[in-house]
């Protein structure tokens, strides 16, 4: 380990200068990582234009540091901090960005990796294949949301021991895993922050989550005006197993318009004070196509998957229920709908 406590050691040096003369170059290089743990300690480090960064190695494979395996293109370790003082930050528009097959490795609870402000943030950009273990942020933080502008997210990511709300992303124009798959289990007291926040992204696809909504944490979290439209395709959304179950809802839209294409929900507590549906609504319009829903072994049949205290929600068929029974939905007013599974038929 070559890196001084203070953060401007040798690590953070090399990687300095290597940024500096990518920056100067007519056509901006990929600064690659080496296959090692590069760990650049407290320093924190510019976005420009063209900016690009890879871990060792052309491709690589998941990333499961919790596992204790070998890591297969190095890790790049940070005890900086959060807002201003990220990992990679930017308080300006900035554009064709990227980064790719990196793990990171955040010390403590004091690290945000990623930080694109003001203006329009980051645009366009492509982050593919990467992982997090540790620390609290990996893309904005709940009082800076991350902004951006037809990003791509792509490849096999894992999240993993952070203590806060590991995205919290705005913007537009964007693709979420599409193409790519985000492996997320939360660890330690969530205390009601959500895994990932949406917080006015709009006219944005997001693909394949696999969110675990264990000890006190929502999953997904939506929320913005009605013209931030988004299209969430499949995913999992549940608490940890059958027996130990979430206390808050998986999926929590707080605004917005979105719709949700099969996704598959479980798990979720009944007789929880902060839980009163599988997913809660408050405000905004969501639209539900299809999908699947297994309540916990303790959670009755009666227990609502959608708990509704505003906003609209339309079911363009309800889901399905593993356990064969009816699926509930409790409305705004306070009356409770109850929509048995179709035997052959058609549920408009």
């Amino acid at each position: 380990m070559d890196q001084a406590a203070n953060g401007t050691g040798p690590t953070a040096a090399k990687m300095q200068a290597a940024l500096t003369y990518a920056s100067q170059q007519t056509h901006v290089p990929w600064v690659q990582l080496p296959a090692r743990v590069f760990d650049t300690g407290t320093a924190s480090f510019d976005w420009f234009h063209g900016m690009k960064v890879c871990g060792a190695g052309v491709e690589s494979a998941p990333k499961n540091q919790e596992l204790g395996l070998k890591s297969v293109n190095g890790t790049w370790k940070t005890s900086c901090g959060t807002g201003a003082n990220s990992l990679l930050r930017t308080a300006g528009t900035l554009q064709s960005v990227g980064l790719s097959n990196i793990q990171f490795h955040a010390g403590g609870n004091t690290s945000q990796i990623v930080r694109a402000s003001g203006g329009a943030g980051l645009y366009p950009s492509v982050f593919h294949n990467l992982s997090l273990y540790g620390g609290p942020y990996f893309f904005g933080n709940p009082a800076e949301k991350f902004l951006t502008t037809q990003m791509v997210f792509s490849g096999h990511w894992t999240v993993l021991g952070y203590k806060d709300t590991p995205f919290t992303l705005g913007g537009g124009d964007c693709s979420l895993w599409m193409s790519g798959y985000l492996n997320s289990n939360s660890a330690g007291a969530g205390g009601g922050k959500p895994i990932v926040d949406l917080s006015g992204m709009g006219k944005t696809n997001v693909g394949l989550m696999y969110l675990t909504a264990q000890d006190d944490w929502v999953g997904l979290r939506i929320q913005g005006g009605s013209d931030k439209g988004l299209a969430i395709f499949g995913g999992m959304y549940e608490g940890r197993s059958q027996s130990n179950l979430a206390t808050r809802p998986v999926i929590e839209i707080l605004g917005g318009s979105v719709d949700f294409f099969g996704p598959w929900v479980a798990q979720v507590a009944s007789g929880v004070s902060t839980v009163s549906g599988a997913v809660h609504q408050s405000a905004g319009t969501a639209y539900f196509h299809g999908g699947t829903y297994h309540r916990g072994a303790a959670t009755p049949g009666t227990f609502p998957f959608l708990y509704q205290t505003g906003g609209v929600a339309r079911f363009y068929g309800p889901p399905r229920s593993v356990t064969g029974d009816a699926i509930v939905l409790r409305w705004k007013d306070g009356t409770s709908q109850s929509v048995a599974p179709p035997v052959n038929g058609v549920v408009a």
